[in-house]
């Protein structure tokens, strides 16, 4: 992904940081008016920039994240229209089923863990996992190799699209990828359309990452729009966009 320092973030980040450097204290009268100007003029501003292209899909996608808004996105950024059908191609051909083995491996393991601590309490964490990790595998050894298919479209009638429908190699870390960072995981359904919440509630490595090659921008700008009361814990956006 490159998130490159250019006008959109530095825009971002300045405005936020002398908003937080002055101690502005907004009252209900004026957080009002921003929520009219943020959702009345910046907000289509940015979707108007990433349909066309003009602003960059990543940051742009970000800027609006940071500013507070729960309007649904139903625009996309050029590069990601382009790059969402192959996705969809390779998650109809995927095979999807439940794997048996790891089901009960991963129930056992927990009580597993829990009894071992409780037996050896002296004994070295290392070799106590050793112990729970071995006791987990006998239980679940006889679901080895069973499987049981899953349907591609979900009961909504929804198709999910995961990292390795569009990574070489199966992995999640092609930063380039138009879908890294701007949809990630995310659904389609039978119109046609891009399903997705816009959140960083579960993805601190991802925000981590992005600040790291924008010199802590990313970090800072997120901080600062909790300081200022813009975003919080649930903050974010619906995207439900057409693909074409």
């Amino acid at each position: 992904m490159d998130w490159s320092p250019n006008p959109l973030n530095r825009f971002a980040t300045d405005r936020l940081g002398k908003l937080w450097q002055a101690g502005v204290t907004i009252s209900d009268g004026m957080k009002h008016a921003a929520t009219q100007l943020r959702d009345g003029v910046i907000v289509p501003f940015l979707d108007r920039g990433i349909e066309s292209g003009d602003l960059p899909g990543k940051e742009a996608m970000y800027v609006r994240y940071l500013t507070g808004t729960d309007k649904p996105l139903n625009v996309l950024p050029p590069g990601v229209r382009e790059a969402v059908p192959a996705a969809v191609d390779r998650s109809r051909a995927r095979d999807r089923s439940r794997n048996l083995y790891s089901e009960n491996y991963n129930l056992a393991l927990p009580e597993a863990v829990a009894k071992t601590k409780a037996e050896y309490p002296d004994l070295a964490s290392r070799f106590q996992m050793e112990i729970a990790e071995r006791e987990a595998h006998n239980v679940a050894k006889p679901f080895i190799g069973q499987t049981i298919p899953l349907p591609t479209i979900d009961e909504q009638g929804r198709l999910d699209i995961q990292y390795e429908d569009y990574n070489e190699g199966h992995s999640r870390n092609n930063f380039r990828h138009p879908l890294f960072q701007t949809l990630g995981r995310f659904h389609s359904d039978k119109d046609g359309n891009v399903i997705d919440r816009y959140d960083f509630t579960n993805h601190d490595t991802g925000r981590q990452y992005a600040s790291q090659q924008t010199g802590g921008a990313v970090e800072a700008a997120n901080f600062l729009a909790e300081k200022l009361g813009l975003i919080n814990d649930s903050s974010g956006y619906e995207i439900n966009a057409p693909i074409n």
